[in-house]
């Protein structure tokens, strides 16, 4: 009995299941199996690929780990080149099913040429910026007064509300770069600009949790993109209850 397929690799289509050992081509050195599985997957020839047998016990040191590329690919067949010196035909046939994964450094150098594209798509002053080579611009700092806020603080909170291009802000934790500084260039933003909207991206669920909690202390509505049901202002909690219209 197979188990549950990997739900996030199948719907990425970066997963053909379903593989069983056809024959061995040992003039060219291709392993041709057949495809059980009618799945949509986005592999191409040439794809470097892992290949690995999946059964219902998870013993993944006592089972085979292939590293290949992907020679020959059509809705009946998948031919494989195996990255292996070992003799592993016989491990292989005795396998009733088996699993074709993109390798993570395939899938690393993809996500490069992503972003090497963007790069190169860019417009030549935002390519500058982002390889240093200009230098982001800003407003003359404003001389309005922060109260609250530590000098060094204020200063980075109007460099930031002056900057037009980007402002990076560094430093270790405990020194206010959310509770105090980010709060205050939001609360700032829309206080000149009440109709403006402000996105704030986080690594984690967790940073952003604990940001709201000051966005609700002082009084500012947000919408919480997240799946979670915990808070009310989440976009999952929004759909069920229909009460997206109070955002606009």
């Amino acid at each position: 009995m197979e188990q549950q397929p990997l739900i996030k690799e199948e719907s990425q289509f970066s997963l053909i299941r379903g593989l069983e050992f056809d024959n061995y081509d040992e003039q060219r050195d291709l392993y041709f199996f057949r495809r059980t599985k009618k799945v949509v997957a986005k592999f191409r020839e040439k794809d470097l690929i892992i290949l690995y047998p999946y059964t219902e016990e998870l013993d993944p040191l006592n089972r085979e780990i292939l590293k290949g590329s992907i020679a020959e690919l059509t809705n009946e067949i998948v031919a494989v080149k195996l990255l292996t010196n070992r003799w592993i035909e016989q491990s292989l046939i005795h396998q009733n099913i088996l699993r074709l994964s993109p390798t993570s450094k395939m899938a690393e150098f993809f996500k490069q040429c992503k972003n090497d594209v963007w790069i190169l798509d860019a417009f030549s002053r935002n390519k500058e910026l982002l390889l240093g080579l200009t230098a982001p611009r800003s407003e003359p700092l404003s001389t309005d007064r922060l109260p609250g806020l530590h000098p060094s603080q204020e200063e980075n909170v109007l460099k930031a509300l002056a900057a037009k291009d980007y402002f990076l802000l560094q430093g270790p934790p405990g020194t206010g770069k959310t509770s105090f500084a980010l709060l205050t260039i939001v609360e700032k933003i829309l206080k000149r600009s009440p109709d403006e909207t402000v996105t704030i991206l986080a690594f984690t669920n967790k940073a952003i949790k604990k940001f709201v909690i000051n966005l609700t202390v002082s009084g500012i509505k947000y919408l919480f993109n997240s799946s979670s049901e915990e808070d009310d202002n989440s976009l999952k909690t929004m759909v069920k209850t229909h009460d997206l219209g109070v955002f606009w």
